[in-house]
């Protein structure tokens, strides 16, 4: 059996590994992409990097899973409450399901291919922070509408302030109750609309707000441009928004909450980044002609596709998606 003492230590010795997984795979991550983190922020040789994974794996921190011919790991009970500082009591399991793989592959494919264009100087804690507070790719389910607040403080949206503190009010109370809880409390004509489609409402659909443009700028981390319009990730992870009508209803929701929320000024442009897995699904939406008037017909939404190639460099050619 393996002491708590021992646990303890090599914990320490690799605790940003511990952190990379925790936040940023929320305890699930692929060993090829835990490897791109550590290479870019700690400057680790593969050497090194296979020492780690051994040493937390044989104290029982981590556990490796075989997923279609890759390593998948997942990060052990006491590697969390280590991390969060909780009672191992009051600390949940993380379970291992095909939709947590599946979305952790696609939310660090995203991360990394931002983190290696940007070419962000900063250490792990600096950037999971920086993640945390500007976009919804690392928030837990229903937790959402904090990335709101920061327009509370831009006078560029000063018209919608009363809007976004009331739909703050309301995301809030959705999220510290349960359906059943707001059922005996049934919420406004208005407020069942924010219900329907809202910042909480959307993970389940793919979609995830990953930063903001500032007018011509292309990033969330120059304060000293206006904040100009929020840069939307869609991950079409089962291909429905090949679909094209599906696309464009979302879009049209999506665009709809904004205009109504903000009072959206003059020029208010939303980013939209349609995330697929490879070469051959890019093509078809290349090829579908409504996909392709959907773009040319929008002038104040911009549509980009992005291959990130998950398919091959995540999944090893796998197909786990159709």
């Amino acid at each position: 059996m393996i002491s708590t003492t021992y646990k303890q230590k090599i914990a320490e010795e690799h605790l940003d590994v511990i952190k990379i997984i925790y936040f940023l795979g929320k305890g699930i991550m692929w060993r090829t992409q835990l490897k791109q983190y550590l290479q870019y922020f700690l400057q680790m040789t593969d050497k090194k990097i296979a020492s780690a994974i051994a040493a937390l794996k044989d104290a029982d921190i981590i556990h490796i899973h075989r997923y279609c011919n890759r390593q998948v790991l997942r990060l052990k009970k006491f590697g969390i409450y280590f991390l969060t500082k909780q009672t191992r009591k009051n600390t949940a399991s993380i379970t291992f399901t095909t939709t947590k793989v599946l979305k952790s592959a696609f939310i660090n494919a995203i991360l990394l291919y931002e983190l290696h264009q940007r070419e962000l100087d900063m250490e792990v804690n600096e950037y999971i922070k920086m993640i945390k507070s500007n976009t919804t790719l690392l928030a837990k389910d229903k937790s959402n509408h904090h990335i709101l607040r920061p327009f509370l403080q831009n006078p560029f949206y000063k018209n919608g302030w009363e809007k976004i503190r009331s739909e703050l009010e309301v995301l809030e109370e959705i999220r510290q109750n349960n359906i059943n809880r707001l059922n005996q409390h049934p919420l406004t004509k208005e407020s069942i609309y924010y219900y329907d489609f809202n910042l909480n409402a959307i993970q389940s659909r793919g979609v995830y707000i990953g930063g903001w443009h500032y007018s011509n700028a292309y990033t969330v981390y120059d304060k000293r441009v206006k904040l100009h319009g929020p840069i939307i990730y869609i991950i079409d992870a089962n291909n429905k928004y090949r679909d094209v009508a599906k696309l464009e209803k979302l879009i049209k929701e999506i665009r709809d909450y904004f205009d109504s929320l903000l009072n959206t000024p003059q020029g208010f442009t939303i980013q939209f980044k349609i995330i697929v897995e490879d070469a051959k699904t890019e093509m078809s939406y290349r090829n579908n002609s409504a996909y392709n008037t959907l773009c040319e017909h929008s002038v104040l939404n911009e549509i980009e596709l992005l291959n990130l190639n998950v398919l091959h460099e995540v999944f090893a050619g796998v197909n786990l998606i159709r």
